[in-house]
């Protein structure tokens, strides 16, 4: 659960400016806010990509980007309704998801249905991916 301050800003921020991270683009998309990352290091330019891609924002592909790169992608963010669209949709989805609670009852029926003998998960399940 994000903490009090993070439930009370993201309602009210018209664009989250960010490396990057994992963790405050969820928070972001969570809240329906649109986005303009930064990064270059570990999962940074993936998740700038992905951010890009989804159309909930625009990626900056520098570490150290220009004042005028800064205003001239979040202003576009801002301008352009689409960003804020793509941005609320995905918050209906993760809203609408059941989460960990539907992992667990997919474990949980897998687990059920183990051959007592063998361990193994009866009938087989083919790999998703």
């Amino acid at each position: 659960m994000p903490s009090t301050a993070v439930r009370r800003l993201f309602p009210r921020t018209a664009v989250f400016v960010t490396n990057g991270g994992y963790g405050g683009v969820q928070y972001a998309l969570r809240y329906g806010v649109p986005i303009v990352a930064t990064g270059g290091k570990e999962d940074k330019p993936e998740v700038g990509a992905r951010v890009q891609w989804a159309g909930v924002g625009r990626r900056i592909r520098s570490e150290r980007p220009t004042a005028r790169a800064l205003r001239r992608e979040i202003l576009r963010v801002i301008d352009e309704p689409r960003y804020r669209q793509a941005s609320t949709r995905i918050a209906a989805d993760m809203a609408a998801s059941p989460g960990f609670a539907e992992v667990a009852a997919v474990v949980d029926g897998l687990v059920a249905r183990q051959a007592p003998d063998t361990g193994h998960v009866y009938p087989p399940v083919a790999p998703t991916s």
